[in-house]
């Protein structure tokens, strides 16, 4: 089985991606969170506090990791992206629970990161 890595061979360029999607399909970032990583779906918000809370760090930060080490983004301003964006509004995730008719205590979402 052959595992091919798409961005050993294709360059990320996060300011081009967004650029493109913005302009080519009218892609809008939600107003409920800072990040425009994985903000495609409500649901996933609530994904991501569960993952945060049970394992201790968000994909944003593994994301920014890989990021630093590939020479993408300098430490300070993943740190600073990092302040801003790696957060999800525990009642942004409560308001979806609610919707859904599942009782947010019933989950693992603390107010971690």
């Amino acid at each position: 089985m052959w595992v091919i890595r798409l961005f050993d061979y294709i360059s990320w360029s996060e300011q081009q991606v967004e650029r493109t999607i913005r302009e080519k399909l009218g892609w809008e970032k939600s107003d409920e969170v800072e990040s425009s990583w994985r903000c495609d779906c409500r649901l996933d918000y609530v994904r991501r506090k569960m993952y945060a809370s049970t394992v201790g760090v968000t994909e944003l930060r593994d994301l920014l990791s890989k990021m630093i080490r590939e020479g993408l983004i300098t430490r300070t301003a993943a740190i600073a992206r990092m302040e801003k964006e790696d957060h999800v509004d525990l009642r942004v995730v409560q308001d979806i629970l609610r919707g859904l008719d599942l009782p947010p205590e019933q989950l693992c979402i603390g107010d971690e990161r």
